[in-house]
């Protein structure tokens, strides 16, 4: 669960799930093909840009696509990821 909290650390506790739901994969970060952002406040799509250069494996950036939507409360950024095992 994600509290009400500015952009950055949301996107970077989402973020830090897939690390562990990769790995379980047999996956990693570097692997990932697209992703799909979901976040409910796109005016804090900077702070979500933020924490996703600082999480993604540079060397291997993926295609992204950000959206605004609607998310149940209290979650306000969702990650889809596509990757190779």
């Amino acid at each position: 669960m994600i509290s009400r909290l500015p952009g950055y650390t949301p996107t970077r506790s989402r973020a830090a799930v897939h690390d562990e739901t990769l790995a379980q994969c047999g996956s990693d970060k570097s692997k990932i093909l697209s992703a799909i952002v979901y976040i409910t406040d796109i005016t804090r799509k900077d702070e979500m840009n933020r924490a996703w250069d600082d999480w993604v494996d540079r060397k291997n950036p993926p295609m992204r696509a950000c959206i605004g939507v609607d998310l149940e409360p209290p979650h306000i950024v969702e990650i889809v990821v596509t990757a190779a095992k």
